[in-house]
């Protein structure tokens, strides 16, 4: 036995028995509410009753200004459909895009109702002005006509108020001249609010009318995860089979917020889980609309046969045009073979030359380029798709020809305007198509398959809803169209901000727990490449995984087995592979496995940006490059000691040559002054050391770690008075001490460097900033260069050599064997380029 999904209380009956008005939020609530009564008056033994007045909000409105304009034929206009609006707005804009243009009657429509001026949208900014000139040539075009966002205003002028007594039932958004209406109309006619229990309430003023969920406890009895969006839905549909099975007359219902652009496979799904031969045809559920008529398989074919005459398609398009079951006439059997002389993506007058049969024939007798308005346009396509066989009744399903039945009105209420090409009247034809819902009927079922709104103020025995995580609910919120959101806001357009959006989505699960006696949730834990979670607004709630120990038991038998497994290493190095890269090889590895394998085995180097002036890696290249030239000619302190003005801008002048870059003489002079001072503050610190000698300059050396052979170059090697050897390594950045002294070692740099030469006893940065110099490193305590600071060692010297050496050789054969894991120290990723490429964010969140 069919069930109803709203409840018919005796007084909601009584009232609609004396010629009351139910009005509805949606005809989806209509439908519901007029099946409801006819199984009220049954269960109570009646055999006729009179048909109940329901209706949704906005056919209220229509009728009651039909009935003005009946009354009054010459003083009120024709109400302006959607479509024809759409049209208008593209003869006014032919080349803006169809999106644009619906985003553009969306604006419009939302000004009408919320009483916006479009002037004021043009003062907002700048961009306001293009949405201001389009609407002045589209309110001059669409003279003669009524907007259906007026209705409630042009009834409070005409001082029309219904004749009958009205109950309203879950009206929650209402816009400015709805609100302004119902607030005059309540002072001098009959309303009341029928609430969840079936009380009727009445009410003086719109606010009062507003329907809200009251503090519901939300109780959600399980949550899933599903790894797919596609398993989701089929563990929701095999639920409802089951529960189908277990007692046929329950309410159930499947709530998934994507239907309108999901629609064909969540019908796919829930009919095969209902029956694997019937399918999406299955009776036994009733799936919204949730389609446009330009998504119609009849209407698809039809669309891609008419790009066909007018473009090029290629052999795979046409074998496709040649199976649809909407052409009698498109037989391709003349070309049992592609011909070699005929193109991969051959123009119809092409495929003539090989098949001549009559469809063909008349296609090539239009010319594309001529220009038509519309209604030619119409005709002409109407004559090409008839000569192919086009819609083949005799194969139409009922949801087909119902789409036919409806797209063939559309195309017969196509009007004159200005001349176009073929190109552009299909364009406009399929703009058209678009901004039309397809709703078919069908039969009563008690398991519905609704869009994220329609379920509001139906009933259920069993809830599932989809889509339910974090990213997705509360939804990320966009401004309405060319409306700027401060002047949405002010106007009290619903969902105008993320607050707006949050309190949207708290509204929703209320309702859902209100009205489901049990109530399931689920959601994809993988999409777009990343991690998901349940929604924050329902974060008590336990999570299972979808899986074949934890799906719904009529899900375990067909429930795949989900496998993880790490996939850290890449390809090995190849033994006879040249290494280039160096320390920052080493570098690479140590801050993470998977960007040394990504630069140094597959390339994938930054990207080199042009900049008008060096960038900060240049100008520490300058540093460096006058540094060497200094101390090229002043080898020991107490030539440091006596180094002048002239001999640093010599320096200085030797490394800009050696750069090889045409500068600014306004740069180069600022450049020269930054320079000068970051190497006087150097030679201060050089000043205060022990006695030291320059061993060696911007010296190459060949490094084995492991099976991996390094050259390497180290920036500068000091002899001290003792004889041992330090090395020091400019930066120009910020440095510390503390990331080469223990294990795992994070920078590799210093530790090189100390491996070169077999007296090294000491390993220091030179960090050369402008507001600060430093020299500090690690050293064996008998070797201390003076005027550093060192890095206390828990360790002898050689103890730290070894541990360094066996730190590197790890770091060379995780690189060799092609260890390659995504696996960042702190701060790796701040300026890394691979983000893109190891997905490191969607890992981490």
């Amino acid at each position: 036995m069919l069930s109803a999904f709203v409840e018919i209380s005796p007084e909601l009956s009584d009232a609609l028995e004396t010629n009351g008005v139910l009005i509805t939020a949606n005809e989806r609530l209509s439908r519901e509410y007029k099946r409801a009564y006819d199984l009220y008056n049954q269960s109570h033994g009646k055999s006729a009753w009179v048909t109940p007045n329901v209706k949704s909000l906005s056919r209220f409105f229509l009728e009651q200004y039909n009935d003005v304009r009946q009354d009054h034929p010459d003083e009120y206009q024709p109400i302006l459909h959607r479509s024809k609006m759409l049209s208008i707005a593209f003869e006014i804009e032919p080349d803006a895009p169809a999106y644009l243009i619906q985003n553009f009657v969306t604006a419009f429509e939302v000004c009408r109702g919320y009483q916006i001026s479009t002037s004021q949208i043009r003062a907002h900014h700048a961009g306001g002005q293009f949405f201001y000139d389009w609407s002045e040539r589209f309110t001059k075009a669409t003279n003669g006509f009524a907007f259906q966002q007026d209705i409630p205003r042009i009834l409070v002028a005409a001082d029309r108020l219904p004749t009958q007594s009205i109950c309203t039932v879950l009206l929650e958004e209402l816009n400015l001249n709805e609100q302004s209406y119902f607030d005059w109309a309540c002072q001098h006619a009959s309303f009341a609010r029928l609430d969840d229990s079936g009380a009727l309430h009445p009410a003086t003023q719109s606010s009062e009318l507003r329907d809200e969920p009251g503090s519901t406890n939300i109780s959600v009895k399980q949550a899933y995860s599903a790894p797919s969006f596609g398993e989701e839905i089929r563990a929701a549909a095999n639920w409802a089979s089951q529960k189908l099975s277990e007692d046929p007359n329950s309410r159930i219902g499947i709530i998934v917020p994507t239907l309108s652009n999901d629609h064909a496979r969540v019908c796919e799904e829930v009919g095969l889980a209902l029956n694997t031969e019937a399918g999406s045809e299955d009776a036994r559920f009733d799936a919204s609309g949730g389609e446009t008529l330009a998504q119609q398989a009849v209407w698809q074919s039809a669309y891609r046969y008419l790009e066909f005459v007018f473009s090029r398609r290629s052999k795979t398009e046409l074998e496709q045009l040649q199976a649809s079951p909407y052409f009698a006439k498109l037989g391709m059997e003349m070309l049992p073979s592609w011909p070699r002389s005929l193109p991969a993506n051959p123009s119809l007058k092409e495929l003539a030359r090989f098949a001549n049969p009559e469809w063909l024939q008349f296609a090539l007798t239009i010319d594309p380029n001529s220009r038509a308005e519309l209604p030619k346009w119409v005709e002409v396509f109407t004559s090409i798709l008839t000569h192919a066989g086009w819609p083949n009744l005799s194969q139409l399903g009922s949801r087909q020809y119902q789409a036919y039945t409806a797209l063939d009105g559309i195309l017969q209420r196509a009007s004159a305007g200005q001349e176009m090409s073929a190109r552009t009247a299909l364009d406009h034809i399929s703009l058209l198509l678009t901004g039309e819902t397809f709703a078919p009927e069908t039969n009563p079922a008690n398991l519905l398959v609704l869009g994220q709104l329609e379920a509001n103020g139906l009933s259920f025995d069993h809830l599932w809803v989809c889509g339910l995580d974090s990213e997705s609910f509360p939804g990320r919120n966009t401004a309405t169209p060319f409306i700027p959101r401060g002047i949405a806001k002010a106007a009290g357009v619903p969902r105008s901000d993320q607050d707006d959006e949050l309190a949207f989505a708290n509204r929703l699960i209320k309702r859902w727990a209100g009205n489901a006696n049990e109530l399931v949730v689920s959601f994809t834990r993988v999409a777009e490449d990343a991690e998901r979670q349940l929604t924050h607004l329902l974060s008590s709630t336990f999570v299972t995984d979808l899986s074949a120990s934890a799906a719904p038991m009529c899900w375990q038998d067909d429930a795949p087995t989900l496998e993880q497994f790490s996939d850290d290493y890449g390809l090995p190095l190849p033994d006879n592979e040249a290494t280039r890269g160096g320390v920052r090889l080493l570098e690479d590895q140590a801050a993470c496995p998977i960007r040394s394998y990504g630069v140094h085995r597959l390339s994938l180097t930054r990207p080199e940006t042009p900049t008008p002036l060096p960038d900060p890696l240049i100008r520490g290249i300058l540093l460096h490059d006058a540094l060497q030239a200094l101390f090229t000619a002043a080898t020991n302190k107490s030539e440091v000691q006596n180094v002048g003005r002239a001999e640093i801008e010599l320096a200085i002048q030797q490394a800009i040559q050696r750069l090889s870059i045409a500068l600014p003489l306004e740069f180069q002079s600022h450049e020269q002054k930054r320079l000068q001072d970051l190497i006087y503050g150097w030679l201060d610190v050089e000043s205060l050391r022990e006695e030291f000698e320059v061993y060696a300059l911007e010296s190459s050396y060949t490094l084995t770690l492991d099976r991996l052979q390094l050259t390497v170059r180290a920036d500068r090697i000091d002899r001290l008075k003792s004889g041992a050897l330090i090395v020091i390594d400019y930066k120009t950045g910020r440095v510390t001490a503390s990331g080469i002294t223990d294990a795992p070692i994070t920078n590799p740099q210093l530790p090189v460097y100390s491996l070169v030469e077999e007296h090294v006893k000491g390993a220091f940065y030179a960090s050369i900033r402008n507001d600060v110099v430093r020299f500090i490193g690690v050293a064996d305590e008998a070797d201390h260069p003076g005027a550093a600071r060192l890095q206390k060692l828990d360790r002898s010297w050689p103890e730290q050599l070894n541990l360094w050496r066996s730190e590197l050789n790890r770091l060379a054969h995780d690189y060799v064997d092609g260890y390659a894991k995504v696996d960042p120290i702190p701060g790796a990723c701040d300026y890394c380029h691979l983000s893109a490429f190891c997905r490191v964010n969607e890992i981490n969140s």
